[in-house]
C-alpha cells in the first residue's frame, strides 16, 4: 500500500468516525431551534407555581396542532424579552375579576392552581368589550407582583413562543406544572 493510499484510508476512517457526531450535533441544533429549548424563570411573577431561576422546557411545537387553552403556562415574546404567564382569557371572551373570583363571559371560573389575590378588574372599564380575535389575556400567578395583560394589554397569539410546563432544574422541583 502506498503512502497516498494509507493517508486516504486514514482520512476516510476519521471522516467515518466524525460523521455520527456531526449528525448528532445537527439533530440537537434542529431540536433546539424548532422543537424545545431550555428557558430560565426570571422573576417571581409566576410564584408559587414557578420559582426564580428554575429551568424549564419550552415546547415550541405545542400550538402547531392544538389550540391555546385557558390556564396554559406560555412564554410570550414581549419586545426583546420573554415573559412567562398563564392564559386566562381566550379570543372573543370577556374577562373580569370581581371579589377575587374570575368571571369569563359573566360566569365564575375556578382557578385550581396556587395564586395570589387578584384585585377587581374589568377590562370593559378600559374600553374593551372582550378579548380581541387572535389575542389572549395572560397574567402571572403572583397577582400582586406581575406585569401582565392588566398593564400591558392583550397579547397577540403570534407572539406566544410556546408552552412551558415542565421544570428541569433544580432536580428537587423536577416535573410538570399546570
Amino acid at each position: 500500500m502506498t503512502d497516498t493510499e494509507t493517508r486516504k484510508k486514514k482520512v476516510m476512517g476519521i471522516i467515518k468516525g466524525v460523521i455520527p457526531y456531526l449528525v448528532i450535533i445537527l439533530i440537537v441544533l434542529f431540536i433546539r431551534a424548532y422543537v424545545v429549548i431550555p428557558i430560565r424563570v426570571n422573576g417571581d411573577s409566576m410564584a408559587p407555581t414557578l420559582e426564580m431561576n428554575e429551568f424549564m422546557i419550552l415546547n415550541r411545537l405545542a400550538y402547531r396542532n392544538q389550540d391555546l387553552n385557558r390556564f396554559d403556562i406560555v412564554v410570550i415574546q414581549y419586545g426583546d424579552r420573554p415573559l412567562i404567564k398563564r392564559i386566562i382569557g381566550l379570543p372573543g371572551e370577556t374577562v373580569e375579576y370581581r371579589d377575587k373570583v374570575l368571571y369569563i363571559n359573566g360566569e365564575a371560573v375556578e382557578e385550581t392552581f396556587e395564586r395570589g389575590d387578584t384585585e377587581d378588574y374589568n377590562i370593559t372599564e378600559h374600553g374593551f368589550v372582550n378579548v380581541p380575535d387572535n389575542q389572549v389575556f395572560a397574567i402571572g400567578d403572583n397577582r400582586e407582583n406581575s406585569i401582565d395583560s392588566r398593564h400591558l394589554g392583550f397579547f397577540n397569539k403570534n407572539v406566544i413562543i410556546g408552552k412551558a410546563n415542565f421544570v428541569l432544574f433544580p432536580i428537587s422541583d423536577w416535573g410538570r406544572r399546570e
